[in-house]
């Protein structure tokens, strides 16, 4: 993937990461599990990278950005203009990267968009 665009500590990209994936549809058992690794990962210190875009990877973004630990946000669109308050805290402490394929114009990716910007 290249970067179109970013917000954020470009150097969090040399750190060793752990990308976290997870489906609308999960099991009620699975999610504090979720929860619980999200926090041991916090604890640690690691870096971790998705695109957040479940409610369960919403949530643990919700538990990371309480820590300290480097962050990498990948966008399935264009990076808005206004970002969420917690955001900017968190590039402000420079542990934030957020990054996408897409112009900033893109405000929901089609097929044929995602299809041009993987080649």
């Amino acid at each position: 993937m290249k970067i179109k665009e970013y917000k954020g500590n470009i150097e969090i990209l040399n750190l060793p990461k752990t990308a976290f994936l997870c489906s609308r549809k999960v099991l009620a058992s699975v999610v504090l599990k979720c929860y619980d690794w999200a926090i041991e990962q916090r604890e640690k210190g690691n870096c971790i990278i998705s695109g957040f875009h479940s409610q369960i990877e919403k949530d643990v973004l919700h538990y990371l950005l309480k820590g300290q630990q480097p962050i990498i946000l990948v966008l399935a669109r264009g990076i808005k203009e206004n970002l969420e308050p917690e955001f900017k805290t968190a590039i402000e402490q420079n542990r934030l990267l957020i990054i996408t394929p897409f112009d900033k114009s893109v405000k929901r990716v089609t097929e044929k968009q995602h299809k041009q910007e993987i080649n």
